[in-house]
């Protein structure tokens, strides 16, 4: 087949075996916008296939020279060509040109992007706003990046200007003002001003999610909600995110609650039982 679609992933390394079973992240949500991709694929591919639609500017010859078109965000989708990343809009237009060792989606109206094994910023229009310079770098959330400068992560806002000095081991994206973030070993949270609102002092976390975040403690899993204080106790060897109802529960594609069910709920493991709490702790689904 001339065009895949392909979903990217980002693959995190986790500290502990027991935190790579939450690891959950961020992975970052692709931005769709109200265009149709899968007709866009199906229609290209349709279109090369059976030579079609040879009036428009090089069809055919325009679309073969992709290895593959990725999924669109903000306007644009990200296209792979001899191994150089560039971008195409929605009118099917080459907008920028596969020049780049790696490229994302667009967020916020920038996209990291490789070159020289260094990562920075370009715009929609293929400027560069923010110079190469990173080992690593993330998507914009809420006006900032997680960049990485000698192997330490901190954060960048869209002018370049460094919010939070590169000082953890890991870091992830902000949401509602708070991101997850792991130094030596240990993991906390902090807000966009660099400040630790949740003390960086468990073995594992995961992000927020309905107001709580699942944290590992002496080898158990508990819940702290966003001030810190402990609310659901360190007594689970398996958690999940507190999700709201009839919400479909990612990792394993199944309809968490009842139909009448209006608590949210998270899926735990005790002494090898899984079973479904409430934000009170209290078993709702599958006690028996």
């Amino acid at each position: 087949m001339l065009f895949q679609k392909k979903t990217t992933v980002l693959t995190l390394l986790c500290l502990s075996l027991p935190l790579f079973w939450s690891c959950q992240d961020t992975v970052q949500q692709t931005k769709k916008e109200d265009f149709d991709e899968k007709n866009f694929i199906e229609d290209t591919t349709s279109k090369i296939n059976n030579k079609e639609d040879t009036n428009s500017i090089n069809n055919q010859d325009e679309f073969k020279k992709y290895d593959f078109i990725d999924s669109y965000a903000e306007g644009l989708a990200k296209v792979k060509q001899k191994d150089k990343y560039g971008y195409i809009d929605q009118k099917r237009k080459e907008v920028i040109a596969p020049t780049y060792d790696d490229a994302d989606w667009f967020s916020e109206g920038l996209a990291k992007v490789k070159q020289k094994d260094k990562y920075g910023y370009i715009d929609k229009k293929g400027k560069v706003i923010i110079a190469f310079q990173y080992e690593q770098a993330g998507s914009f959330y809420e006006g900032l990046a997680m960049i990485e400068k000698n192997k330490q992560k901190g954060y960048i806002d869209k002018q370049g200007n460094t919010i939070i000095a590169p000082q953890y081991d890991w870091a992830g994206n902000f949401k509602n003002g708070r991101a997850k973030v792991a130094k030596n070993g240990k993991w906390g949270f902090i807000n966009t001003n660099g400040q630790a609102i949740i003390a960086l002092q468990y073995e594992g976390a995961r992000d927020f999610s309905e107001g709580f975040a699942a944290v590992w403690k002496a080898g158990k899993w508990g819940f702290v909600d966003t001030q810190g204080k402990v609310v659901i106790p360190f007594e689970y060897e398996r958690v999940e995110d507190f999700l709201p109802p009839k919400k479909e529960n990612k990792d394993e594609k199944d309809k968490i609650q009842d139909k009448n069910t209006t608590e949210i709920l998270a899926k735990v493991r005790k002494n090898g039982k899984e079973y479904y709490i409430n934000k009170q702790g209290v078993c709702m689904k599958n006690c028996n």
